[in-house]
C-alpha cells in the first residue's frame, strides 16, 4: 500500500520494503559479462566514442554540447594515438554527428550499442562517452570505460546532469574524466568469477529437457541474455534457450538478423503501455491472452530480465508451476524492492496507470503493480504490490 505522509512540510509518498525476508531466494553475485570478450590474451586496439542525442535532451545548449564533444574527440585522439578510432552514433540522434570533427574516426552503424559490444568484444580496449548510460554496460563487459560528464555538464540542463549522475553512480571515480589535461588511465573492472551465476543456472536447469524462456524488453539486456544462454548450454545440453523480446522503440534500429546470429530461437511480443484508450486496452488484453496460451511445458523455466514489464508479469502470473527467475542489477533491485520516501511534488500518477494497476491487472489475473511517473523524467517508480520474491521463485541480483 502506498501511504502519503501529510505531517511534513512537503508531502511524501511512502513505499514500504517489498521483500519477504522469510525466504532465502534472493541471490547476489557479480555478472560475468566478460565471458563474451574472449579472454585477456587478445590484442585490443578498438576505441569507441558513444554519441549522444543532444537534441532530445531538454534545454540542452546544442552548440556548446557539440563544441565540448569536439574537445572530447581531441582528447581521445591525443590519448589513444595508434589505436583504431570509432564513433558510434546514438540510435536516436539526428544530425549531431554531422556537426562533429570526426577526423580519424570511422562511423559505425546506428544500431543499439549493446550489439556492437557483443560483435567486437574481443577487440575493444576503451569506450568513451559524454554521458551515455551505456558506459555502465561497457564497464560490466570488462572494457575500460570513461565518461566526460563533468566537461559536458555546462551544456546540459542541471536536472539532466543529476539524472545521469544517479544512473552512472555505480561506476568508480576513475571512470570519470574531470578535465582535458587529465591523463588517461586504465579503469576496467576487476573481473570476478562466473561460478556463482553458473551454480544458480545449473540448479535451475539440471535434470530438465524443456526450454529456458528468456524474457527481455530492451536491447541493453542482450549481453546478459547471451551469457545466460552460454551457461544454460554448459549446464544442461538437453535444454535450449528461447529469447522472447517485448518490442521496445529501441528495437527499431536493431538489425534483427544480427540478433539471431547470437540466439538460436527468437520470438517477439508487443510491448504494452499504461493507457485508458480502448485500442490500447484491447491490445493489452490480446497480449495477455497470447501469453496465457504460450506453449510452456512442465519442464520449462522462465527467466525475466528485470521482471517488472507487463510481459514479465503475465508469464510469472500465468505459469506459477514453472520455476521463475527475475534477473536485475543491484541498484534496480534496491529501488523496486526497498523502502522509498518520495517527494510527492516530483511525481504523478496518470489515469492510465491507475486503471491498469487497480482494474485491468486484477481482471487479467496478473500481479498488481504500482507506478508513478517522474515529472522531471529522471526516474519513474515501478514496483509490484507484493514482495518480488513471493512472485518469482528466485531473484538474481548483480
Amino acid at each position: 500500500m502506498v501511504m502519503k505522509n501529510t505531517n511534513t512540510q512537503k508531502s511524501t509518498i511512502h513505499f514500504p520494503r517489498r521483500i519477504n525476508d522469510g525466504k532465502n531466494n534472493v541471490f547476489r553475485f557479480g555478472f560475468p559479462l566478460h565471458l563474451l570478450s574472449g579472454g585477456e590474451g587478445n590484442i585490443r586496439k578498438m576505441i569507441i566514442f558513444l554519441g549522444e542525442d543532444f537534441r532530445n535532451l531538454p534545454n540542452t545548449d546544442l552548440s556548446r554540447a557539440i563544441a565540448i564533444s569536439n574537445q572530447c574527440l581531441n582528447y581521445i585522439r591525443r590519448e589513444c594515438n595508434g589505436c583504431e578510432l570509432y564513433y558510434k552514433p546514438h540510435p536516436t540522434e539526428t544530425d549531431e554527428f554531422a556537426m562533429l570533427n570526426l577526423e580519424g574516426f570511422k562511423v559505425m552503424e546506428k544500431a543499439p550499442v549493446e550489439l556492437a559490444f557483443m560483435k567486437h568484444a574481443d577487440r575493444i580496449q576503451h569506450v568513451f562517452s559524454t554521458c551515455s548510460t551505456a558506459s555502465r554496460i561497457a564497464y560490466e563487459f570488462g572494457f575500460n570505460s570513461s565518461v566526460f560528464l563533468d566537461p559536458i555538464a555546462p551544456a546540459l540542463n542541471p536536472e539532466t546532469v543529476n539524472g545521469f549522475r544517479v544512473f552512472l553512480a555505480m561506476l568508480p571515480k576513475e571512470c570519470f574524466i574531470e578535465n582535458f589535461s587529465q591523463a588517461l588511465l586504465e579503469n576496467k573492472k576487476r573481473l570476478g568469477t562466473r561460478e556463482e551465476l553458473e551454480d544458480q543456472v545449473r540448479t535451475l536447469v539440471v535434470g530438465r529437457r524443456g526450454t529456458a524462456w528468456m524474457l527481455i524488453g530492451d536491447p541493453n539486456a542482450l549481453p546478459y541474455a547471451k551469457v545466460v544462454d552460454m551457461l544454460v548450454k554448459k549446464s544442461n545440453p538437453e535444454i535450449s534457450l528461447h529469447l522472447v523480446i517485448s518490442l521496445h522503440r529501441r528495437w527499431e534500429t536493431m538489425p534483427i538478423d544480427e540478433v539471431k546470429k547470437f540466439f538460436e530461437k527468437v520470438s517477439f511480443i508487443p510491448r504494452e503501455f499504461y493507457s485508458v484508450q480502448p485500442k490500447k486496452l484491447l491490445n493489452a488484453w490480446r497480449t495477455a491472452r497470447l501469453i496465457h496460451a504460450w506453449p510452456i511445458d512442465k519442464n520449462d523455466v522462465i527467466i525475466s530480465r528485470l521482471g517488472l514489464a507487463f510481459t514479465d508479469d503475465c508469464f510469472a502470473s500465468y505459469f506459477p508451476n514453472n520455476p521463475r527467475v527475475a534477473l536485475m542489477p543491484g541498484d534496480f533491485f534496491d529501488t523496486t524492492c526497498g523502502e522509498q520516501k518520495l517527494n510527492q511534488e516530483q511525481y504523478r500518477s496518470r489515469l492510465g496507470a491507475k486503471f491498469f494497476n487497480l482494474i485491468l491487472e486484477p481482471i487479467l489475473g496478473i500481479e498488481r503493480t504500482e507506478y508513478l511517473e517522474d515529472k522531471k523524467r529522471i526516474a519513474n517508480v515501478y514496483r509490484y504490490a507484493r514482495p518480488l520474491n513471493d512472485i518469482f521463485d528466485a531473484v538474481w541480483v548483480y
